[in-house]
């Protein structure tokens, strides 16, 4: 059942996304899975291979070895999609091939806390209905709770205030893009210096207008382009001279590109 969230930004302007499905979010969930598999294999092997060269040799080093193969395959199981989450901007390896990605309610960028509840939570969600046969139905809590919400959220999203969107095409950039020397940056300084101030939503209101720029008359561009930076300079504290109004469209390139690099999206 397809789920829709709605948000406000703080420039008064409505954007809605669709939200991901139980399909494809289990898809993202076995490829993450299978990720987390292989790693703790390597560990376990390469920890293995070095208490069978070293035997006895060394004095406590088999302890050792043991115990920081025990710490790094928790800290995969129960760190490795939190840890992404904060790297990608809500999204790990198996998010990323599906196009999902994990935002709040409001559709910011997911925060440590709420990533670590969230996952945390997946034992919740992943629950096991016995079955004939000896076999398990798994994942029925989750199941159960994303099809009785009109946003698709597992407890794990209800209890973290987060929603998981479909982000298709965002990463990395599908459109053609226009080489910054172009734009004439050095006319307008080194004014990105605060772009962390910027938000996800903002990023993609920008990447909408860059990507539909080309189809827009030089008026609508200039239009557009002051109504979209003009609140994003002033949030940045940015002192920015702008002789002509159209210039506000090639702003806006910049900052979508320099968002797009800080973050990893290009």
């Amino acid at each position: 059942m397809a789920g829709y969230l709605t948000v406000l930004t703080p420039e008064n302007a409505e954007i809605t996304f669709r939200t991901a499905g139980f399909t494809t979010r289990l898809a993202a969930f076995v490829v993450d899975l299978l990720i987390q598999i292989v790693l703790t294999l390597l560990l376990s092997g390469l920890a293995g291979l070095v208490l069978y060269v070293t035997g006895n040799a060394l004095l406590g080093v088999g302890s050792i070895l043991s115990a920081v193969c025990v710490v790094l395959i928790f800290l995969v199981i129960f760190s490795y999609p939190t840890v992404f989450e904060m790297l990608w901007a809500g999204q790990t390896p198996g998010k990323r091939m599906l196009g999902i990605r994990a935002v709040t309610t409001d559709g910011s960028a997911v925060t440590l806390l709420g990533s670590i509840l969230r996952n945390l939570l997946r034992l919740a969600d992943l629950g096991l209905l016995p079955i004939a046969g000896g076999l398990y139905f798994v994942g029925l809590p989750a199941f159960v709770c994303m099809l009785m919400s009109d946003k698709n959220r597992r407890i794990g999203d209800l209890a973290a205030g987060t929603v998981v969107i479909i982000d298709r095409g965002a990463t990395p950039y599908g459109g053609a893009r226009t080489p910054l020397d172009t734009l004439t940056v050095k006319n307008y300084g080194n004014f990105t210096d605060n772009i962390d101030v910027l938000t996800v939503n903002d990023y993609r209101l920008l990447r909408r207008f860059v990507e539909r720029r080309g189809t827009m008359d030089k008026a609508v561009q200039a239009a557009a382009g002051e109504f979209l930076v003009r609140p994003l300079l002033d949030r940045m504290q940015a002192d920015v001279t702008v002789f002509y109004q159209i210039e506000f469209a090639d702003i806006a390139e910049i900052l979508e590109m320099k968002f797009a690099e800080k973050h990893g999206l290009l």
